[in-house]
């Protein structure tokens, strides 16, 4: 529906699949040497700082495979993002909590305050 919308509105949303791939595969960076994982991880940020879209980053505070400082950040380098805790979850998103997730986007989208 927001992807009609822009559509309808004339707007180009125009998918940069290698910036995506880019900003995907970075956390990978940790098994990396020093000197190229300062790079990936450069090049990362750069491509969030560029990213021109609402952009809500929900992150598990039970997550074990990426810290939430990773979510956090991550919703500090794009313009305007949020970031929304979601406790109880860790990197997967259990039935228990899609009621909140789906909730959090909903109002997200709608443009209402968590």
């Amino acid at each position: 529906a927001l992807c009609r919308r822009h559509q309808q509105r004339g707007d180009l949303l125009r998918f940069d699949h290698e910036r995506a791939e880019l900003v995907i595969q970075i956390p990978a960076a940790r098994h990396m040497p020093d000197g190229a994982r300062k790079g990936a991880v450069q090049r990362r940020a750069d491509a969030l700082r560029e990213v021109r879209l609402p952009t809500l980053v929900m992150h598990g505070d039970r997550d074990t495979l990426i810290d939430q400082i990773g979510g956090r950040r991550t919703a500090e380098l794009i313009p305007g993002a949020r970031f929304e805790l979601i406790e109880g979850m860790g990197h997967d998103y259990p039935p228990q909590l899609w009621q909140r997730w789906v909730d959090l986007v909903v109002d997200f989208v709608e443009g209402r305050p968590a």
